[in-house]
């Protein structure tokens, strides 16, 4: 097994040790390691990493008993269960709708993996490994605070895209030298040893997708049972244990149904003991696609999916479910945080969208000022967002209300379509701005 691993991975291997040491010895992390640490041991979490070594080993059981693993391949399935196997564990709260599990399928039959793969298989030598590793991670760290963290003026985007052509240069040479070492050495790669190596990150993370699939399900169980006993502190138990029978039985191994239910729990008014008709309410199923009866005059409005993917490619953040709060609904996106400096409140920004079952009235843009330090570009942001809202929904932009936005004035507009408002309204030290665009 030794022979088998490559330089790559013993430059791997020996950086993750020098960090394990650095985290050992320093004093200022040693504490923060050690919760860490307590935290992943916990009954519940280790008991669950448990689970999932048990049923790897018995997919990698059957694997062998079709001849598809053997022994050489005990290093890969180590390395893959502990990184790439544990990345999927502690992300297992990261999923909210069916995507996830076909990006882990479809992440796994992409051209890309087979580039991964074959980049993998030729490596450097050690001191070279030992070089580009710890640079390689630093560059593309850099590159990801970059794109992600620093303000978009002329100075950081020369930053950007000196980072990009850096990293730009380096794939280029590795690929190059990975398509020389196929080409003059396809001999090493064409044999049933490599083809075993090639498949088993294939396989391995589709088998292992019914545990996290029922690990997730099992996880948002115990969130929305937490949820039920705040909501429902000090009331009988019965009506409780009731009412989780039966979200239970409407629910079952439903995960994405289970998901919905628990985002309309604090929706609808808490009920006494009677509780059939809180029930009723958030089991409510909202269609996928919303088609209107009433039709709209925006008929992008007339669809409110569409218009949830269209508005979460902007650039704030996703629109979560359309959500009944009593006889309305509505979605709101997660925030989109200015960058700014440590120990200094932010300013954010977020979409609400609101409207019936069947369709969208009213689709809001705000802005939550908390600081004035980068009023400029903070207003630059909430104008380019605004336009890619106008741009997605197929409206024209009202005369006047960049300029608006622009002086930091109310606005408001109308036509034989939609209404267009613009709000600027403070809360003690915050200052709000409302952008609606309102269908007739």
């Amino acid at each position: 097994m030794l022979d088998n691993i490559s330089t790559r991975e013993i430059a791997l291997l020996c950086w993750l040790s020098i960090l394990l040491l650095y985290l050992i010895f320093n004093k200022s992390v040693k504490q923060s390691s050690i919760k860490v640490l307590k935290a992943f041991f916990a009954k519940k979490l280790f008991t669950a990493f448990i689970i999932l070594i048990l049923y790897t080993s018995g997919i990698i059981y059957i694997l062998y008993k079709i001849g598809i693993w053997d022994y050489t391949l005990i290093k890969d399935s180590c390395f893959w269960l502990f990184f790439s196997g544990l990345i999927l564990f502690v992300n297992i709260k990261q999923i909210e709708d069916a995507s996830y599990f076909k990006r882990i399928i479809l992440n796994n039959v992409k051209a890309i993996v087979i580039i991964e793969y074959l980049v993998n298989f030729y490596t450097f030598n050690l001191i070279l490994e030992l070089i580009f590793l710890p640079l390689f991670t630093f560059l593309i760290a850099l590159q990801c605070y970059a794109n992600n963290s620093l303000e978009p003026t002329p100075t950081n985007i020369k930053v950007r895209t000196f980072l990009n052509t850096i990293l730009s240069i380096f794939g280029i040479s590795i690929l190059g030298f990975t398509i020389y070492k196929t080409i003059t050495e396809y001999d090493v790669l064409l044999t049933m040893g490599s083809l075993k190596s090639f498949l088993l990150p294939f396989l391995l993370p589709i088998f292992t997708l019914p545990y996290f699939y029922f690990l997730a399900l099992y996880a948002e169980y115990e969130s929305t049972f937490i949820t039920i006993n705040q909501f429902f502190k000090g009331r009988d138990r019965k009506v409780i244990r009731l009412l989780k029978w039966r979200i239970i039985f409407l629910a079952n191994v439903r995960f994405f149904r289970l998901k919905e239910i628990e985002n309309n729990l604090g929706l609808a008014p808490c009920p006494g003991n009677d509780i059939k008709d809180y029930i009723k309410k958030i089991t409510t199923t909202i269609p996928k696609t919303a088609s209107s009866k009433s039709k709209i005059k925006i008929e992008l409005f007339n669809h409110a999916d569409k218009v949830k993917n269209a508005l979460s490619q902007n650039g704030i953040g996703k629109l979560g479910k359309w959500s009944i709060y009593e006889e309305d609904f509505f979605s709101v996106s997660t925030y989109y945080l200015y960058p700014t400096e440590v120990g200094v409140i932010p300013n954010t920004m977020m979409y609400n969208l609101c409207g019936k079952i069947d369709h969208i009235e009213k689709i809001e843009l705000i802005l939550n000022l908390n600081n004035f330090a980068n009023i400029e570009t903070t207003k630059n942001k909430f104008r380019e967002i605004a336009e890619l809202t106008f741009s997605c929904l197929l409206l024209n932009i009202p005369k006047g209300l960049i300029q608006a936005i622009i002086d930091g004035k109310n606005f408001e507009d109308a036509n034989n379509i939609f209404i267009t408002t613009l709000k600027m309204e403070k809360y003690a030290t915050m200052y709000t701005w409302t952008l609606g665009i309102i269908t007739k």
